[in-house]
């Protein structure tokens, strides 16, 4: 899975917002992992 499938990903999780999209597409890949591991672990995304 790449970042732009994880950001996808996080983006959905929060129900796509605009505000929080864009900000998500800001983030460094560093960023988008952390919070992908931390949505995994809450079983909120695959």
């Amino acid at each position: 899975m790449t970042t732009n499938d994880m950001r996808g990903h996080i983006i959905a999780a929060y129900g796509g917002k605009e505000d929080w999209r864009k900000k998500v597409q800001k983030m460094s890949d560093a960023q988008v992992l952390a919070i992908y591991r931390s949505l995994q672990a809450k079983k909120k995304v695959k």
